[in-house]
């Protein structure tokens, strides 16, 4: 599923993250599942509000603790990520001044730290 923001307001997007028992998962040696209601936006806005959620049935024991933006270039286009304190929300601006395709590892901890990567691609226009 893939998210167009074209009026500069917030995009939401929410992020399932489960415990595998039974290794099943497709994130940390398949042991969490990470599924994601945005799993890529494309951006039209300048300095566009870009946020993820753990939504249910995530178990309130997992948070946010960090993420890693690769291909940026050298013009930086997201801020630093703003953690809510419960850990549950993530939010980046992204200015969108430069064509790129952008790859966040989002970083979580439960009783280990585990990451997963998300794209973000800007279109900024003239």
């Amino acid at each position: 599923m893939q998210t167009t923001s074209t009026s500069g307001a917030t995009t939401t997007s929410k992020i399932t993250v489960t415990r595998t028992p039974d290794g099943s998962g497709n994130v940390a040696g398949g042991k969490y599942n990470v599924v994601y209601g945005t799993a890529s936006v494309t951006e039209n806005t300048p300095n566009a509000v870009l946020s993820y959620e753990l939504a249910d049935p995530t178990p309130p024991e997992i948070r946010f603790i960090g993420v890693h933006v690769a291909g940026e270039g050298a013009i930086k286009q997201m801020s630093r990520p703003t953690i809510s304190p419960d850990g549950r929300m993530l939010t980046l601006i992204d200015a969108n001044t430069v064509a790129t395709t952008m790859n966040l590892t989002f970083k979580w901890e439960d009783r280990t730290v585990f990451e997963h990567d998300p794209q973000v691609s800007n279109v900024p226009h003239p």
